[in-house]
């Protein structure tokens, strides 16, 4: 039988280690203030934390024009030694004249040595300056096709019995007449061989086999039955 001092010096106990867990830390965590400033002659797209290879709306943190600042909230980094890693991706305008309906095409580059990581603390503001870039030192993310369609009925492409998206406007189809780009992601590859892409209206017409590299842009005319090209040019990252 447990007597009235036992028992009170047991219940005791157990207040006292009910009493002994952490803390709740109460102070708030605020987000910071970071202030991107775009010194270079190009738009910029800033990701963070991973450097996709084509456009991956999930790291984006925000778009910034030349001469343009651009202020976004950002909590502070898990990691407050090694901080947050900033990808900037410098846009490169794809086509050399303003095509009707087709304006403002652009190809992601990167300068791996433009990249930006720093430490965010909570409540702080901070101004970064994107710089300008070597623009001989720009490296391309994907490879590019042109193609001009000088059939009546619309096209569309194919790649390996996937429906293409156009890169300027996300549709899948060329009209009559019209014109579209296009872009071929690439992974840890150097070049691709592009030998299974056709053009599709009532019937399937095959492109020329072609090896494509990355930073180029590879023309075509598609004309009913009749593809010519590619021509193949660099595109000017100035």
């Amino acid at each position: 039988m447990i007597k009235w001092p036992g028992l009170l010096m047991f219940f005791s106990s157990i207040l006292y280690f009910g009493s002994c867990e952490e803390p709740v830390n109460t102070k708030t965590v605020k987000p910071a203030i970071v202030s991107f400033f775009n010194a270079s002659s190009y738009r910029v797209d800033i990701h963070k934390k991973f450097n996709p290879e084509h456009f991956d709306q999930t790291t984006l943190v925000c778009s910034v024009a030349p001469g343009d600042t651009v202020q976004v909230q950002q909590y502070p980094s898990y990691d407050q030694v090694t901080g947050d890693t900033f990808y900037l991706h410098y846009k490169i305008r794809l086509q050399d004249h303003l095509d009707a309906g087709i304006l403002n095409i652009f190809a992601d580059t990167q300068h791996g040595l433009s990249n930006m990581r720093f430490v965010i603390e909570s409540d702080k503001k901070y101004t970064k300056t994107i710089p300008q870039p070597n623009s001989g030192e720009l490296i391309f993310f994907n490879g590019y096709i042109f193609v001009q369609n000088q059939g009546d009925t619309q096209i569309q492409l194919f790649r390996d019995n996937e429906n293409l998206p156009r890169h300027d406007n996300k549709s899948y189809f060329i009209s009559a007449f019209g014109k579209g780009y296009y872009e071929i992601p690439f992974r840890s590859e150097t070049t691709i061989e592009m030998n299974l892409l056709i053009a599709f209206s009532s019937h399937d017409v095959s492109f020329p086999v072609f090896t494509m590299e990355k930073g180029k842009l590879y023309e075509f005319t598609v004309n009913e039955d009749r593809i010519t090209g590619p021509v193949i040019r660099n595109i000017d990252t100035n």
